[in-house]
């Protein structure tokens, strides 16, 4: 009887950690399915719906991104995230999970470059007490802790050499054998890598195996950079960020001149969506800080108006960079028509064939 009631206790206790996971699992079901009955697009990786509302036509990039995160998302398949330092990996990670079978499970992060790399197995895979110096206590491993859910492994391209055999079995067999112990630990997880660096050239270099490389890249991802999602995400984005720093500046109202959103188009964004929103957090600052008229107004009706100039925003384009964007952009623009009429020739096509099929008839 004892050892029944502190199992239903137990049990009961599991489950009320578990509630806040599948109420969020919920909330996300419930949105994505608002957006299907609205007939909303859904999210872009990065975007609130407030920025969503102000751009509702995605660039071509993340147009193709998003009807691939929407193909692979509810299946089980092992997805490679790859992209620049700063574009969001991260999101598209949590968005793969949330619209997945496995949302109301765990979604498991490690960071294979934070760790040293003599605790890399013990952290992926688990280790018994006494397995070596320091082992004091069991550790299940990352992948026991995301059994049943989604297991995202960051900066798989730092993952050592000699360890990589030991995943390529785990993808393969759902099996794993923890430090120090003799027992075959099965596991039902799926996994998401994540890297900034060129697997296929790690590969060719031997520092990668390629067998692993296939392995998780049954399904690749590419985030684009900020570079190549236009000027309407840009903006989006910066409103978003515009948005939070007004909120947490305690501002009535937060805008960009005219110049200053010349500026960040212009702009190259080496480090992605990471510096925009670095730049406009400090750009904001200096703005609230800074005296004279043109940064701080009153609006009609007496709220607080504060512009960010370019100057404030602190960045450089050199005349080089900003011929390569305008070319960029009007190459953007000629897609989109060519799209547009050919589109329009293939509607009219078919509505001809219509016609004279109804003629025939």
């Amino acid at each position: 009887d004892v050892l029944a009631q502190e199992y239903q206790e137990h049990q009961e206790l599991h489950d009320l950690l578990r509630l806040p996971t599948c109420c969020l699992a919920l909330a996300s079901r419930l949105e994505r399915g608002a957006a299907l009955l609205t007939g909303m697009p859904a999210l872009a990786p990065g975007m609130t719906p407030q920025a969503q509302r102000t751009c509702p036509q995605r660039g071509p990039a993340m147009a193709r991104l998003e009807a691939q995160l929407e193909a692979v998302a509810d299946t089980d398949m092992t997805v490679l995230v790859t992209g620049e330092t700063g574009v969001g990996k991260e999101g598209v990670v949590q968005r793969l999970h949330d619209a997945s079978r496995r949302a109301s499970r765990p979604l498991v992060r490690i960071n294979c470059a934070a760790l040293a790399p003599e605790l890399v197995e013990s952290a992926l895979f688990g280790h018994r007490r006494g397995a070596f110096s320091g082992a004091s206590h069991d550790h299940r491993g990352h992948f026991v802790m995301a059994d049943g859910g989604t297991l995202l492994l960051d900066e798989i391209g730092e993952l050592p050499l000699a360890l990589q055999p030991k995943l390529l079995r785990v993808l393969q067999e759902g099996e794993l054998q923890p430090l120090g112990s003799d027992r075959v630990v099965s596991v039902n997880v799926r996994v998401i890598a994540a890297t900034n660096r060129d697997l296929e050239a790690e590969v060719a270099a031997g520092h990668f195996r390629e067998d692993l490389y296939h392995r998780l890249s049954v399904y690749p991802l590419r985030v684009p950079p900020l570079r190549e999602r236009g000027r309407a995400d840009l903006l989006a984005l910066a409103g978003t960020f515009l948005e939070h720093n007004r909120t947490r500046l305690g501002l009535g109202n937060l805008r960009l001149t005219p110049a200053a959103e010349r500026l960040l188009c212009d702009y190259p964004w080496p480090g992605n969506v990471r510096e925009l929103e670095h730049c406009l957090s400090r750009a904001a600052l200096h703005a609230r800080l800074a005296h004279g008229a043109h940064s701080t107004r009153l609006r009609a009706d007496g709220r607080q108006l504060v512009v960010i100039t370019p100057e404030l925003l602190g960045l450089e384009v050199n005349a080089e960079v900003s011929l390569e964007r305008a070319a960029s952009v009007a190459q953007e623009v000629q897609g989109a028509q060519v799209g547009r009429v050919d589109q329009t020739g293939r509607a009219s096509q078919m509505a001809g064939a219509s016609q004279t099929g109804g003629a025939s008839s």
